[in-house]
């Protein structure tokens, strides 16, 4: 592999995966501080590539990817790396390429060191402002907006609205597609902010048809994101067939990316019904959503009743859905747990959930307890999980003072679970409630043990669910409703 574009992308997948908490568990910590070294070894020797680009705009990108991996997995200390690749950047000559480099380290470093004060933005806006080219203008405002999303979403809006402003005189064949695009990302930041991008626009006869447009793309936005949440709420002769088509499509790629709760299929009644007139090709995304939300749903348990039935049943409606059963692994399933106990191991972490989901289906109470000393942001796929079983239950969680002021860093802890969940998920969280507790002046929880539990039993859990599945032997076992209840009302109660 010599082409720079190729390294770079397989550099940061790499390093994607080296930090990605389910693997955590899979390789050790001084593994991965080896072969990041290795990678920067290579790095260094293979790019610039003299056949493509040849200022060091790739390199530098790899190297802070490779940095970024390696200050938050081996905590390696900062020692002004952060402000070298900025001064690098810097010196690119090429202001197109400049602003996106600049912005790759920026995201790459979260904002801190030397991206802290803002100045590095400044200059960013400043070269877009630069560039002679409408079209390059107005694609660098979006991709460094794309760029930057995860980590400041303030500066991001600012960057779509201009892009969205430099638009405004400007004819082009792809610019409905931009603008689209533009209003895709500002819809994932905050759906109030798709309008005032939209009042950008000229008020001219001219903009009206423009605006139209936009405004019905806004409508699908919305309409995808309630259909993220619950299906059946989606108001299907408001739409029509490409519309449907178009929600189909973003939400099966959403629920596959983990972004989405999958849902029961009677949900999705009105909408086979309406797609069973549609033409075949076009009523196989509409199928294929709600064939992949039957299996995420289904539990072990569950899967033994209820997958062999829907196999049955679509294998008499097309072969392309028999192909899809049979490819995801439509039949019985046999239980990975078959005792009250279990043990998991390093690389385990997969087993909390497959719990669960199991104990979930068995419980049938309306509110869910969690008391967990170190429950926080990244913990959230445990609600997840509980949305993806029993969307309708309320779950109330206790955790630390001592941790989410660990984990904020002064930031609003709602801002922050919120932030964490969006991240991770499109559909709306299920009614949840997270107190904050401690005692003392370093607010330590006053509850040691860790389960979930409900009025008729629960889940004993041997250490914190972020810890389950790592480097240590962890154990899983069930509490009868005596217990549950007792751990409910002698300790969640009193608190």
């Amino acid at each position: 592999m010599s082409e720079d574009s190729f390294i770079y992308s397989n550099v940061a997948r790499l390093c994607n995966c080296l930090g990605a908490k389910r693997n955590r568990s899979s390789i050790r910590r001084n593994q991965v501080a080896d072969i990041l070294v290795d990678l920067k070894k290579v790095v260094e020797e293979k790019l610039p590539d003299q056949d493509n680009i040849r200022h060091e705009g790739f390199l530098i990108a790899s190297l802070a990817e490779i940095l970024r991996c390696q200050i938050y997995e081996t905590k390696q200390r900062d020692n002004n790396q952060w402000l070298d690749l900025l001064n690098r950047a810097k010196g690119i000559t090429n202001g197109a390429d400049r602003v996106i480099v600049i912005s790759m380290v920026a995201s790459c470093a979260s904002g801190s060191g030397p991206f802290a004060d803002g100045h590095w933005f400044e200059i960013i806006k400043r070269d877009i402002q630069s560039i002679p080219s409408d079209r390059d203008r107005i694609e660098r405002y979006q991709w460094v907006a794309e760029i930057i999303e995860p980590f400041d979403k303030a500066k991001c809006r600012m960057l779509l609205k201009e892009a969205m402003q430099a638009s405004n005189h400007f004819t082009d064949d792809g610019l409905m597609d931009k603008r689209q695009r533009m209003l895709d990302l500002a819809h994932n930041i905050d759906p109030a902010l798709v309008d005032e991008m939209i009042a950008i626009l000229d008020d001219d006869e001219a903009s009206d048809g423009t605006k139209s447009l936009l405004k019905e793309h806004h409508r699908l936005l919305d309409a995808r994101k309630e259909a993220a949440t619950d299906v059946s709420r989606l108001c299907l002769q408001d739409h029509d067939l490409p519309d449907l088509i178009e929600i189909a499509i973003r939400n099966v790629s959403a629920m596959n990316a983990g972004r989405q709760i999958a849902q029961q299929p009677k949900v999705f009644m009105d909408l086979a019904s309406k797609s069973k007139h549609f033409p075949f090709p076009l009523s196989y995304p509409v199928w294929l959503w709600i064939i992949e939300s039957a299996l995420k749903k289904s539990t072990q348990r569950m899967a033994q009743k209820s997958l062999p039935q829907l196999f049955d049943n679509i294998c008499n409606a097309a072969e392309v859905a028999v192909s899809l059963l049979v490819r995801s692994g439509g039949g019985l399933r046999s239980s990975l747990l078959d005792t009250a106990e279990s043990i998991v191991g390093p690389g385990g972490r997969e087993q909390l959930f497959v719990r669960l989901r199991d104990w979930l289906v068995s419980h049938k109470d309306d509110q869910i307890f969690i008391s967990d000393p170190y429950f926080g942001p990244d913990d959230l796929d445990v609600i997840k999980t509980v949305a993806e079983v029993s969307p309708e239950k309320r779950i109330v969680v206790l955790t630390s003072k001592e941790e989410v002021h660990r984990l904020t860093k002064g930031s609003s802890p709602e801002e922050v679970f919120r932030e964490a969940w969006d991240e991770m998920c499109d559909g709306c969280p299920p009614q949840t409630d997270v107190f904050v507790i401690g005692y003392g002046s370093e607010g330590k929880h006053p509850i040691h043990d860790r389960w979930i539990v409900s009025e008729s039993g629960g889940l004993r859990l041997g250490t914190s669910a972020n810890s389950i599945g790592g480097m240590r032997l962890s154990e899983i076992s069930e509490m009868n409703a005596v217990q549950a209840q007792e751990k409910r009302k002698r300790e969640f109660i009193s608190t």
